[in-house]
């Protein structure tokens, strides 16, 4: 996207629908590069596309909030609204947040599809009567109202182990969800998480198996539940016991939580929020996380904490975040699994680092 200057030299792109400088920013050359996309690819008139359009134009409020505005909306020549995009720049990922904010205006403006995109990845979801479909792709303007257009993004979905299980989860994230449960309750195979070397310092001794645990974090927060436990073990013979979980707080706040027993500290290290913390690409999900971390102290700086992951674990750093894998979920989750593998030990090497940053390593 070629950048152009105003008459005082602000740096801008040439708005391909509005037709007029808009300043230059890392979300607005994505939004452009994909209204440019729209209209190659796609086939999309420029004139049943609009740009930033307000909600307001037709008649809604959403949460009171009366500037809000659709990033890009494509329409007919009614202006019934078909679909509406939310832009991001490309170091934001596509978590469920995200999805949430333009699920709220499709739903609204009753949009036949919604997207995401940030320029690296795309998601697009198709309303159906019994909810949102994950589908490849957006087709061609002139197939749009034809049906079986739209092809399902395929999901590895096994029956969960807990029947409760999707009243908890966005329904975006449920076979998500119910594919890493299942991989932590497989205790099929005795010893099913093989011996690795997580890093330099530290291997897997045993796989544990699973027990009923009971811990606190520095928050405060108490969380119980069945987790699958991993022995490690130094170069001193020093062991570290760790424990996964998936974990619920409240409808609809899940977690993929790890709790530590070093010494004689036992308490959760991590909680991965789904809505906060898993991206979505297709059908692969990625994990990360920004360093946020609170001590015996208080809520620290996050910063401190992401320049001891870059100092241990550079391998983990992406886009200035802590990177810890991304899984295909449309095949099952097993330990025989590379990515699987990858993930685990990219979360122990995390857990490591944040029981150092807190002073128990």
């Amino acid at each position: 996207m070629e950048i152009v200057f105003n008459k005082k030299g602000v740096p801008c792109y040439e708005c391909l629908i509005r037709g007029k400088l808009i300043k230059a920013s890392p979300e607005e050359k994505v939004r452009q590069e994909f209204i440019e996309k729209l209209i190659r690819e796609k086939k999309i008139p420029k004139e049943n596309i609009s740009v930033e359009m307000r909600l307001s134009k037709y008649g809604i409020v959403i949460k009171e909030k009366k500037s809000k505005r659709a990033d890009i909306v494509i329409h007919d020549d009614d202006d019934y609204v078909y679909a509406v995009i939310e832009c991001k720049n490309e170091r934001v990922p596509l978590t469920y947040k995200t999805i949430e904010q333009v699920e709220e205006y499709a739903n609204e403006l009753k949009a036949t599809v919604y997207g995401t995109t940030n320029g690296v990845m795309t998601n697009w979801f198709l309303q159906e009567e019994e909810g949102a479909v994950l589908v490849e792709d957006l087709p061609v303007y002139s197939n749009l109202f034809l049906e079986g257009a739209f092809t399902a993004v395929k999901a590895y979905s096994p029956s969960s182990i807990l029947d409760d299980f999707s009243d908890f989860y966005p329904y975006q994230l449920i076979s998500l969800g119910k594919n890493l449960l299942n991989l932590l309750e497989d205790t099929s195979v005795n010893n099913a998480i093989p011996f690795i070397q997580v890093c330099n310092n530290y291997a897997v001794a045993k796989d544990a198996g699973i027990l009923l645990g009971s811990y606190g974090n520095p928050a405060g927060v108490d969380w119980i539940g069945r987790y699958r436990y991993l022995w490690l073990e130094d170069m001193q013979n020093r062991r570290i016991k760790i424990g996964f979980t998936l974990h619920k707080k409240r409808d609809y706040i899940s977690y993929f939580n790890v709790a530590v027993h070093i010494d004689d500290k036992e308490q959760h290290s991590l909680q991965l929020m789904f809505r906060d913390w898993v991206y979505s690409n297709g059908s692969k999900f990625g994990f990360w996380h920004d360093g946020t971390i609170t001590t015996g102290k208080g809520r620290a700086r996050k910063q401190d904490m992401l320049d001891l992951v870059q100092e241990r674990y550079p391998e983990l750093m992406k886009n200035g975040y802590v990177f810890l894998g991304e899984l295909d979920n449309s095949k099952q989750f097993t330990f025989a699994n590379p990515d699987v593998m990858d993930f685990i030990k990219n979360l122990v090497k995390y857990v490591l680092c944040r029981q150092e940053f807190r002073g128990y390593l």
